[in-house]
């Protein structure tokens, strides 16, 4: 056989063809076949202009691909710019599969016989016998079934949920049989129970089988159950059906006018040898040809094998090639090698080869022509290093689509075009990746929809994804799976909620993002976890009580609506929420609505249906849940076509029908939820939402379907070591995988061969990008081994050793910004990296600010806030806000001076049930206790309120919390009793009320408030938080304002110990004995001119790390002052008060107390501190 050779020098081939044989047209470039299609085509029209001749695809990308060039070489050239203007016409393009079934149907006349064996139809026969043999009835008792009827058990209970799972399992792997190995069940349809061995023998034919090729006995159900579904189906399997077909046509049995004229299959790189037997013996009747793609003439054997029906599979006769890469990767190419020397066919190769070497050109056609002349790169002369072949190493998903997108601008920068050379566009580039569902919403947020350049920064870059599956493109799709996960997921809040996000949910009841706030909030708010009711929990098992359920907490709101506020009421078993105002009851009415709806159809999807019923509950749901647009009808419908052929696939034979001519009815077995959604995502997965080939935008799509199809520009995105090549998983009882051949295919083989495709696919450059660092940990990731294999021969190639393949990666840095992207050119003194180049300016910005390094950060605010210029009236200051200032500066200026939220750290919605409280919630319930206890309220009232409202955990363990509170309220009494406080009236009936007049550097200041704390000549607080700095800075403006007012020079502060719970302390504040009212009002003085600065620049004078600060330089200096104020500031946990909302908001996150800590800090801190822990105050 003629070897492919290089393009440039290749010379169309001349022979003549035989009317007798398969031909086989072989070529490493798909543009060749096109050609030979296409002389095919123009040069022998058929007789009959009104007959659409087949030419089988192996996918829809390669249908659109290949009508276009033929189209090209149909027209007129020369119009519109060199485009051609021919149409493709008079063809269909079936896949190979389907071309194979209409042959055999119009051979042997079976009519739709065949689908009843498809693997989608064999299902549900399949499953029938397993639910026989789960409910231990009919033929399925078996003794040969008790594998099955193990897997189907669990703890001696039937395991329903497990048989549609390994019914498909089942019907899937004997379809593999069928293509794979048709002589083996065609032994088991004879009632010969062998194994696979038998495909190379000859038993299938008759006799008792030789001991090579008896069956396992624990394989045993598997021809039991092959010949009991022959019997079940009444119609001829497929591989029954093939073999007799096969045997007509070479027998000349079949009459060729009720064949196709002429069979073409075009751009394939493999098929399954029953197939190509087939076609073999088709091409003994009409015109039959294969465009096979085949990277190098060397994936076949020098000579056809011999005794084939005999041999061993370690026997057979396989070519090796001498190129390791070729070797590696064209595992499936060696096989289709194998099987087509093994039928009889004539093989052309489409061009002539060259003789010689040929070194010119760029690194990536010497890497091609290597490969299809089987060269090692280590025996040719070297090639010089460029760009056409490029491995990016980067951090993570997201930095390859970024580097991706550098890169490819580059490339269009660099082709501008020219003279008799096209512009390079984003139409020529095809990204493919093996993980589509983690880079397509990448690829969205990275890449521009059109080319229009609308917005400021990188150039604009188009990119298109092409057949995305449809349960991550169809936002119908994904309400159905969120309605059939709900009661898996218990119905959990978090579920709900992000069911209700979805668009289509959405448009059906009007929700908004506000409307979708709201409810986060009151599912938080009232307790919300999991389950619809009390009986719905019951029916997981659990208690039938409806704390923390959707129906607890909705009849909160209800009740909150309806109902005025009256602190602990309880109507019924709720307690009224008390915080709906304004828009919020329309807002609960909308979110009401919804979540009724969703319940009312997601409470009966638990119990088994036939799968007619359950296409009907799923269509009503979706029809009284979602909505969809008039542009988007289609995604309806989609998800309808997918349900009618879920039953579809159900019924029995197609052709047998009754008297009346109705179709069979759908199976009648019943499926549990955990079936039919794991058999509808299945499904939905294969399924994709609409193909976006050739759009004038980069084409993203997996590596399936524009396999092998050449473009200027190929790019493989995402090959990282844990993704590519995928594991191959056969199963367990899988015979094919127990006896392997050359010809049989597997996810890895699969993976490796579409590398090599698209090696040999590109046409100017290959780019390929891998996670080459951890973006978290900075720990290094090895390429996939195709990719390492790859290097290596790039390596050889460009005359580097093997082992030092590692220096053509690039790097590229964790940021985008980093300055690396930005430097000249790789000779000059900056240090610059190839490869390295960004076109962003933005990007080019941040770089710039990072060089220059970090700046001393300006002022919070430039000058006062608006109004704060003293006027002629006293600048009124109340008591809460400097209050509020000094236990927590920057919070106080960020929220009640300029209106900022600073809840930048929202909690993750918790669905399971509390058994304890948390901290925070802790302090609250102790809090509310405190209050009712000052109030004169029932504490027995609040604590049935407390059950009720999902405050507190449900049932005994809530009545254990809360007698845990009570201990702390307890000792919180005893507490105060120390101080004679026994009775809330002992507070003085008249509180202190304080309106002061201050002078704070000339400027007029007015402090007012109300002091309801006195008992006698003091001051007493209780908290229900545990003692620390905050407690002495909020007692202490208090203390000074009623010394100045009232002449209280004591205050106390009853809190809780933080030697455990149960136990309470106290925090003892007082003015000196001489002058403590000039005293107060000096240190008021102090703080009203501290708050006057905080409100115009930040003051970071958190109270935990300035008492520290302060409490230890007067005892032990300046290192350990900052050593307790480090150790406040960064905390143990991640509890330090640098992590405080407000220090995030207005200092960022993260930031060192060293950056802030300078002589008017120190100050700052000293003015509140140095009184405060000299009159008693504890850090």
């Amino acid at each position: 056989m003629d070897a492919v050779v290089d393009q440039r020098r290749a010379e169309p081939a001349a022979f003549e063809r035989s009317a007798t044989l398969l031909e086989i047209v072989r070529d490493h470039r798909l543009e060749v076949l096109v050609e030979s299609l296409a002389a095919r085509l123009r040069d022998e029209p058929l007789g009959d202009p009104m007959v659409l001749e087949p030419v089988a695809v192996p996918s829809r990308g390669s249908e659109r691909w290949l009508s276009q060039r033929l189209a090209e070489r149909g027209g007129r050239a020369g119009l519109h710019d060199g485009i051609a203007d021919g149409i493709c016409a008079g063809l269909e393009f079936p896949f190979p599969g389907g071309l194979v079934e209409h042959v055999v149907e119009a051979t042997i006349g079976t009519g739709a016989a065949h689908s009843a064996w498809r693997p989608q139809r064999l299902t549900w026969p399949v499953l029938e016998v397993l639910d026989d043999l789960a409910a231990d009835r009919g033929p399925s008792r078996d003794s040969r079934l008790a594998p099955l009827g193990e897997h189907l058990t669990d703890g001696g209970e039937p395991a329903l949920a497990r048989r549609l799972p390994l019914a498909r399992r089942i019907a899937d792997t004997f379809d593999r049989y069928a293509l794979l190995r048709p002589r083996m069940v065609a032994a088991w349809e004879a009632g010969h129970d062998v194994g696979p061995g038998a495909d190379l023998g000859h038993a299938w034919a008759g006799g008792s089988p030789a001991p090579r090729e008896r069956l396992d006995p624990r394989w045993a159900w598997q021809p039991w159950l092959w010949r009991h579904l022959c019997e079940r189906l009444g119609t001829a399997s497929a591989a029954s059906r093939l073999e007799h077909a096969i045997t007509a046509l070479r027998a000349g049995e079949v009459d060729p006018a009720g064949l196709p004229p002429r069979v073409s299959v075009f751009g394939v790189t493999a098929l399954p040898p029953a197939h190509l037997r087939l076609l073999s013996a088709l091409g003994e009747v009409v015109d039959t040809t294969v465009y096979l793609l085949v990277a190098s003439p060397a994936l076949w054997p020098a000579a056809p094998p011999t005794n084939i029906d005999d041999a061993m599979p370690g026997e057979l006769a396989v070519a090796e090639p001498d190129h390791p890469l070729l070797s590696s990767l064209g595992g499936v190419g060696l096989g289709m090698g194998w099987a087509c020397a093994s039928i009889p066919s004539e093989v052309r190769d489409a061009t002539r080869a060259a003789g010689d070497v040929d070194d010119r050109g760029t690194l990536l056609e010497r890497v091609q022509r290597d490969l299809a002349a089987d060269r090692r790169p280590d025996e040719t002369p070297s090639c010089a290093r460029d760009t056409t072949v490029q491995i990016h190493g980067c951090y993570g998903p997201a930095r390859q689509v970024e580097v991706l997108r550098e890169v490819l601008t580059g490339l269009l920068a660099d082709h501008p075009g020219g003279e008799n050379v096209r512009a390079l566009e984003p139409r020529d580039v095809l990204v493919m990746t093996p993980d589509l569902d983690t880079y397509a919403p990448l690829i969205a947020a990275v890449f521009d929809d059109t080319s229009d350049d609308t917005v400021a920064g990188a150039p604009p870059l188009p990119a298109r994804i092409a057949d995305r599956r449809l349960d991550a493109a169809n936002e119908v799709a994904v309400v159905l799976l969120g309605l059939l996960d709900l009661p898996d997921a218990r119905v959990s809040a978090s579920a709900v909620l992000d069911l209700l996000a979805a668009a289509a949910i959405r448009r059906r009841f009007d929700l908004e993002d506000r409307d979708l706030d709201a409810l986060d909030a009151w599912v938080r708010a009232t307790g919300i976890r999991w389950g619809i009711d009390a009986e719905y929990r019951a029916s997981h098992g659990w208690v039938q009580d409806a704390a923390h359920t959707w129906e607890a907490g909705l009849d909160r709101l209800r009740l909150g609506v309806a109902m005025p506020d009256v602190a602990d009421r309880v109507v019924g078993e709720a307690v009224p929420y008390d915080d709906l105002e304004g828009d919020d009851v329309e807002r609960f009415g909308r979110v009401s609505r919804a979540l009724q709806t969703v319940f009312a159809h997601t409470r009966g999807l638990r119990e088994p249906r036939s799968v007619a019923q359950w296409r009907d509950a799923l269509l009503d749901a979706l029809d009284a849940v979602a909505s969809v647009g008039r542009d988007d009808a289609w995604q309806r419908e989609q998800v309808r076509e997918v349900l009618e052929g879920l039953v579809d696939d159900s019924r029995p034979d197609p052709t047998r029908r009754d008297g009346s001519g109705a179709e069979p009815p759908p199976s009648p077995v019943l499926l549990t939820l955990t079936e039919i959604r794991g058999e509808l995502a299945a499904r939905l997965g294969r399924h994709p939402a609409a193909a976006a080939y050739a759009t004038g935008a980069i084409t993203v799509c997996e590596p399936a379907p524009l396999r092998a199809v050449p473009h200027r520009v190929v790019c493989l995105l995402g090959v990282d070591d844990e993704v590519f090549p995928r594991a191959s998983s056969p199963l367990g009882f899988d015979l094919v995988a127990s006896a392997p051949q050359p010809a049989d295919r597997d996810a890895r083989r699969e993976d490796r061969q579409l590398l090599l495709d698209a090696i040999m696919a590109a046409r100017e450059h290959l780019v390929v990008t891998y996670t080459s660092h951890d973006p978290r940990t900075n720990e290094p990731s090895p390429p996939c081994a195709p990719v390492a294999e790859l290097l290596e021969t790039v390596a050889c190639t460009t005359g580097l050793p093997a082992r030092d393949a590692g220096q053509l990666v690039v790097h590229h840095p964790l940021h985008p910004f980093d300055p690396a992207y930005f430097r000249e050119g790789p000779d000059d003194e900056a240090g610059a990296v190839p490869g390295l180049r960004s076109f962003d300016p933005q990007r080019l910005a941040a770089a710039r600010a990072y060089t220059e390094g970090r700046r001393p950060a300006g002022a919070f605010l430039s000058g006062g806030l608006a109004g704060d210029e003293p006027g002629d009236e006293p600048v009124t200051v109340d008591l809460v806000v400097l209050d509020r200032f000094l236990r927590n500066p920057l919070r106080q200026v960020l929220r009640d001076r300029l209106g900022l939220a600073i809840a930048l750290r929202e909690g993750v919605m918790d669905d399971r049930d509390p058994f304890e409280l948390a901290g925070l919630e802790r302090w609250s319930a102790l809090e509310e206790q405190l209050e009712r206890w000052r109030g004169g309220a029932d504490l027995e009232r609040w604590r049935e309120a407390a059950l009720r409202r999902g405050a507190v955990p449900a049932g005994t363990p809530g009545g254990y919390v809360l007698d845990d509170v009570g201990g702390d309220l307890r000792a919180l009494l005893r507490g105060l009793s120390a101080e004679d406080v026994t009775d809330p009236a002992d507070w003085a009936a008249e509180p202190v009320e304080v309106d002061l007049a201050l002078d704070v550097d000339g400027v007029a200041h007015r402090l007012v408030g109300t002091i309801d704390e006195r008992v006698g000549e003091r001051l007493v607080t209780v908290q229900a938080s545990r003692l620390d700095a905050r407690a002495s800075l909020r007692a202490w403006p208090r203390l000074l304002a009623a010394g100045v007012t009232a002449g209280v020079c004591e205050a106390v502060v009853v809190g809780r110990s933080s030697q455990g719970r149960g136990q309470a302390s106290s925090v003892r504040l007082t003015l000196p004995d001489e002058a403590p009212a000039s005293y107060a009002r000096d240190r008021l003085v102090e703080l009203l001119r501290l708050l006057r600065r905080g409100q115009g620049e930040p003051l970071p004078v958190m109270p935990k790390t300035g008492a520290a600060y302060v409490d230890r330089l007067g005892r032990e200096g300046e290192a350990a002052a900052l050593k307790a104020a480090r150790t406040a500031w960064d905390g143990s946990r991640d509890d330090g008060e640098r992590t405080d909302d407000a220090v995030a908001l207005a200092l960022g996150d993260d930031v060192p107390l060293d950056a802030l800590i300078d002589q008017a800090w120190i100050t700052a801190a000293r003015t509140i501190w140095d009184p405060l822990l000299d009159r008693g105050g504890k850090p």
